[in-house]
This record gives C-alpha cells, sequence and structure tokens, in this order.
C-alpha cells in the first residue's frame, strides 16, 4: 500500500484476461463480481464498449446475480 509504513497484502483469486479473448472475456464477467481493468486510458473507449455489452448478456441471462462492480484502473492525469 502506499502508506507510511508500505504495508503489503496478498490477493488471490485474480484473474487477468486479454481483451482481445473474446470467449474468456465473456464468461469472466457473466461470473465476476468485480471487474477492473488497466488498459491505459486510451484504451477505455474500446474495452468499454466490451463489458457494456457483457452488462447487457448478464443481466438478460442472470437476473438473480449480484450486481457487477467495475473500476478502471487507469492513471488520467495529463491525459490526451
Amino acid at each position: 500500500m502506499a502508506n507510511k509504513n508500505r504495508d503489503s497484502f496478498i490477493v488471490d483469486n485474480v484473474t487477468s484476461i486479454n481483451l482481445n479473448d473474446t470467449e474468456d472475456v465473456t464468461k469472466a464477467i457473466a461470473e465476476a463480481e468485480i471487474v477492473t481493468t488497466a488498459v491505459g486510458i486510451s484504451a477505455l473507449n474500446d474495452i468499454a464498449e466490451t463489458i457494456a455489452q457483457e452488462i447487457e448478456r448478464r443481466l438478460i441471462n442472470n437476473k438473480d446475480l449480484n450486481p457487477l462492480h467495475i473500476i478502471a484502473c487507469e492513471n488520467g492525469i495529463g491525459s490526451r
């Protein structure tokens, strides 16, 4: 962590998926509780469309699922 003590935490049950692997992206979003992105701010438009389509599919096919939380891990300071 970015604190005075530089504490660290182990996080498990995390998966990384390439956006071009559409089958894995679709399956992961269908089953996920949390989706994060770290694609660079210039690529957010590209990934946002894919995520939006999968959210719509998720809502249609799995109405009983918990909400999906999405976190964009992008540094947008000074971006163009």
